[in-house]
């Protein structure tokens, strides 16, 4: 209740506004005939009373209420309670503004330090999350002018696989985040309210209490910022006020945390693609390079598995390349898919009229391939590239995140891009040494065979003596 009105303007007091405005006392016998919100009224019971300004050093720091109005208040035991928060509130700023400066650098450690490339977005909400010492911390970002959960991550590490491809695969956030979004203001939960979780919220991810804090600025909005907890009454005035510190500085942390996760993904882009042209000019046919492309796109997209697809001239998958996929999957693979014409398949259909990249963050929600030849396999998301894209369409290569669903981010899509044309280079030029490797293999041959009964001639048969 009381942090119902601890970020009320004083405007909206009414004529106890006047108090703090002009420095003097005021006595309401009936409270209920006076401009004081009803509201207020209710909350703390308030039927009359004496109202007085805490002054410390000419500044107005509150409203003392002594009810009933008819008790009589010495004015000096007044003035020293003011001097007294005076004081009180002098210590709580400082306090309050180090671990403001302690939450901050230590964020900015986080989104900086070294790691696991790609990481630096996870380490900054896990310390965020670690530092106010609640359970999580989540980014709600806008794209194409909606409101989509991009992270979330636990303050001590853990990882809840499922838990994570729930709440990023949901199409709409709680109320709360879109409600603190649309007013531009921080709301805050102390108990699980269907209102403002939604009863699905509350029961998936056991939120008791909460608070969503926009990130950016009114004129230019990043998204919101929220933090949960299991248990009720968690956030108090203090960590709400670290938290919005945080989130003043959070945007600006967030995108150098994009970027160098970005910069991370370029570098290694560029290492895949330099990999990719050096490994692929020993390509000496198709199958090779597509193995290659296969072993390659998959570290560089942290992929957890790759899969290569190839069909003959009539469309038919005839040759399946497996990258980090283990028994019994790899055997199930090749049974459920080799034989299959490509255009048995909607995915093979798009690949071959599109000749672009297909991209899929949450195979449930996507037809490209039927749900019964995925069924009981480890894949999730994926993303498959055209195969021969110039030469005539020869099949696809799938990179998978088995494990969870996946946001496919800009710079991830960058690099699908980029694979796909590298992909078709070396697969061209693995073709070219392909055929004339056969082409030079039947001139071979019909140097030393008689073209009409195909027996050695006597060329082949000299060979053959001064080899002797």
């Amino acid at each position: 209740m009381a942090r119902r009105w601890s970020r009320l303007p004083v405007r909206a007091l009414g004529d106890l506004a006047a108090v703090l405005r002009h420095r003097t006392t005021l006595r309401v016998a009936d409270a209920a005939a006076r401009d004081i919100p009803l509201a207020l009224r209710s909350d703390f019971g308030l039927s009359s009373g004496w109202f007085a300004p805490l002054m410390s050093d000419d500044q107005a720091l509150g409203l003392l209420v002594v009810e009933p109005s008819d008790v009589d208040v010495v004015e000096e035991h007044v003035e020293r309670i003011g001097v007294a928060l005076g004081i009180a509130r002098t210590r709580y700023l400082a306090d309050r503004r180090q671990a403001e400066l302690d939450l901050l650098l230590d964020l900015t450690r986080a989104a900086v330090e070294p790691g696991a490339p790609g990481r630096a977005i996870e380490q900054l909400c896990q310390r965020l999350a670690h530092q106010l010492g609640v359970r999580r911390a989540c980014v709600f970002l806008v794209e194409e002018e909606r409101l989509v959960a991009a992270h979330a991550y636990n303050a001590d590490g853990s990882v809840d696989r499922d838990g994570f491809r729930a709440f990023t695969a949901t199409a709409s956030p709680p109320p709360i985040v879109r409600a603190a979004f649309r007013d531009w203001e921080t709301l805050v939960i102390d108990e699980p309210s269907p209102a403002l979780l939604g009863n699905w919220w509350i029961e998936r991810f056991g939120v008791a209490s909460g608070v969503a804090i926009p990130i950016g600025t009114a004129e230019e909005p990043m998204g919101v910022l929220t933090l949960d907890d299991p248990r009720p009454r968690r956030f108090t005035e203090r960590v709400v006020g670290l938290a919005e510190a945080a989130a003043t500085h959070f945007g600006l942390l967030y995108e150098r945390a994009r970027l160098l996760d970005d910069h991370a993904r370029g570098v290694r882009a560029g290492a895949a693609v330099r990999d990719l042209l050096r490994e692929g000019s020993r390509a000496q046919s198709s199958t090779d390079a597509v193995e290659i492309a296969a072993r390659i796109g998959r570290e560089a997209l942290e992929a957890e598995q790759a899969c290569a697809l190839l069909v003959d001239g009539e469309g038919t998958i005839e040759h399946i390349v497996t990258v980090a996929i283990e028994e019994p999957w790899r055997g199930e693979v090749q049974r459920r898919f080799l034989g299959l014409h490509a255009s048995d398949l909607l995915l093979g259909r798009v690949l071959a009229e599109r000749r672009e990249p297909v991209v899929v963050s949450e195979v449930d929600d996507s037809d490209l391939i039927p749900r019964e030849l995925l069924a009981g396999l480890p894949v999730q998301s994926y993303v498959a590239l055209p195969l021969g894209v110039s030469s005539g369409f020869r099949g696809s290569l799938v990179f998978t995140a088995s494990r969870q669903h996946r946001r496919w981010s800009r710079a991830d899509r960058q690099l699908i891009e980029q694979l796909m044309l590298e992909c078709e280079l070396v697969l061209e030029n693995a073709n070219l040494r392909e055929v004339e490797a056969a082409r030079s293999q039947e001139l071979a041959w019909r140097a030393m065979h008689d073209p009409l009964t195909g027996l050695p001639n006597r060329v082949l048969v000299d060979d053959r003596l001064g080899s002797a």
